[in-house]
């Protein structure tokens, strides 16, 4: 796939984000398709998601409107789409509620149905998560995985964060056993 979804602007990813909704919604609906057929064949434990740049976009707002708990989630050279309705949701969030009310939002967010059956928060919001950005990326500034990183821990998720000053719009290999 050589795109997730239409998008304006990499570097300003929150311009023009109505553009945006129709490929992610249809995107998200197919990773949170093949993540329930693996489900049958794999404990969700045992499933890693992520991606690299519009990837790990795609990806990470599946992690977040699947609502289960999954071995983890890698992501890199990345952004937060539809950032200021993730911070809105993430604003009026309660730990701990028994409902799944991020990932039910973020699903009305983008029009997707819901999963059955649903999870819930407490479920996907305790899902290991590691990013990391290279400092000299040209494609996606790093600010843009900064605040990636930051709405997620906005919405209580653990993030293991790594900055790299080389590496550009690609996966960094570190010297170091960081990952």
């Amino acid at each position: 796939m050589v795109q997730w979804f239409d998008m304006w602007s990499v570097e300003n990813p929150s311009e023009r984000e109505e553009i945006q909704k129709e490929g992610l919604r249809e995107s998200v609906s197919a990773i949170l398709e093949l993540i329930h057929q693996e489900a049958k064949i794999v404990p969700l434990e045992r499933i890693f998601l992520g991606g690299i740049s519009q990837g790990c976009a795609t990806a990470n707002l599946a992690l977040l409107c699947g609502g289960m708990k999954l071995g983890g989630f890698v992501g890199l050279c990345s952004w937060m789409p539809l950032r200021a309705g993730v911070l809105d949701i993430a604003s009026d969030h309660q730990p701990g509620l028994s409902n799944s009310s991020v990932s039910k939002r973020l699903r009305e967010l983008l029009d997707i149905k819901p999963q059955d059956p649903e999870g819930n928060d407490k479920n996907v919001l305790s899902t290991p998560i590691f990013l990391s950005h290279s400092v000299n990326d040209e494609v996606v500034p790093i600010q843009n995985g900064r605040l990636l990183r930051d709405s997620l821990e906005t919405l209580g998720m653990k993030v293991t964060w790594r900055e790299y000053e080389d590496g550009g719009h690609w996966i960094y290999e570190p010297e170091d056993e960081n990952i």
